[in-house]
């Protein structure tokens, strides 16, 4: 029991239909509020909705109302904000996660500069070896226009 009263914070996504008046979004987001607060959470961010060209249809529609809003509440509010938006007409489709913290503070890594390729160690032949091999070449190509 304990464990259900620790409060989480949550946050929640919601697509809602395009043909749903200016007004009628301001109503559904004052339910939502309360039906957050009746699930004993407290909005601690939520943005008007916008409308959206979707990516894929969602229930045939290819714009929406996007929304999003971030609460705390204990670990039966989502739930319980699920239940209660089971059968609202104007809700194309949400989505509610815990939020997630971070245990460890972010520390910028840097990049690592590549060290530059070193020059390939020089191969030192016999003094006259070099000359008979450009020799050779030179009586190949020779022997090949001919």
């Amino acid at each position: 029991m304990e464990d259900e009263k620790q409060l989480k914070g949550y946050e929640m996504a919601y697509l809602l239909s395009p043909q749903t008046p200016e007004g009628e979004v301001r109503t559904w987001l004052e339910k939502l509020s309360a039906l957050v607060g009746s699930a004993e959470g407290s909005i601690r961010e939520m943005p008007d909705p916008k409308r959206h060209i979707l990516s894929y249809p969602v229930k045939h529609h290819k714009q929406a109302f996007f929304g999003w809003l971030i609460f705390t509440g204990p670990s039966t509010a989502p739930e319980k904000i699920r239940e209660g938006m089971k059968h609202d007409q104007v809700l194309l489709r949400m989505l509610i996660i815990e939020e997630q913290r971070e245990t460890k503070p972010r520390v910028a890594i840097q990049p690592q500069t590549p060290k530059p390729p070193s020059p390939p160690e020089e191969q030192s032949a016999p003094p006259g070896e070099i000359d008979k091999k450009i020799d050779e070449a030179v009586a190949a190509t020779e022997s090949i226009q001919s």
